[in-house]
């Protein structure tokens, strides 16, 4: 028997409005703090993590409780583009030491690497489609949501 879809985060739901309009359960809230870019990511690796980070900012949906996960992102995404480069310059397959062909193992690498973001960015709203269950909203939602939690709380 499956598992069923997973659960969408809190803060997912709260940003769009709960649509289903279902109880929202609580959830243990990690500690709001600073990501820090680790010292030994670099090169397109760095790059992601600056741009995963300017484009979730502010909206509370990462936290310190997310920093290996983006860690793992951003060295995999590094690992695609280094991967691509060589399949690039070498082509799919190389030339063995009877002659023959085979796979070049960049190609290997490439291919973790895609599945390895196609999770990681799944789980952190990094896809398209993980995107399209945040719908996060104009940045009036923050409001609407700090007044929804005013006027029902007791």
């Amino acid at each position: 028997m499956g598992k069923g879809r997973k659960p969408i985060p809190l803060k997912a739901k709260q940003l769009t409005g709960n649509p289903g309009k279902r109880k929202l359960t609580k959830e243990p809230v990690p500690h709001a703090a600073v990501l820090k870019r680790p010292v030994w990511l670099t090169g397109h690796g760095r790059t992601m993590w600056e741009r995963v980070l300017r484009v979730w900012r502010g909206t509370g949906v990462l936290t310190g409780a997310d920093q290996g996960a983006l860690e793992a992102y951003c060295a995999a995404y590094g690992r695609f583009v280094a991967a691509q480069a060589a399949v690039d310059a070498n082509g799919l397959t190389l030339e063995d030491r009877w002659g023959g062909m085979k796979k070049n193992p960049a190609v290997t690498v490439l291919s973790e690497a895609v599945a390895q973001m196609r999770s990681l960015g799944a789980e952190m709203g990094l896809t398209p489609s993980a995107r399209a269950h945040l719908a996060a909203a104009p940045s009036d939602t923050k409001d609407e949501f700090e007044a929804f939690k005013a006027a029902n709380a007791g």
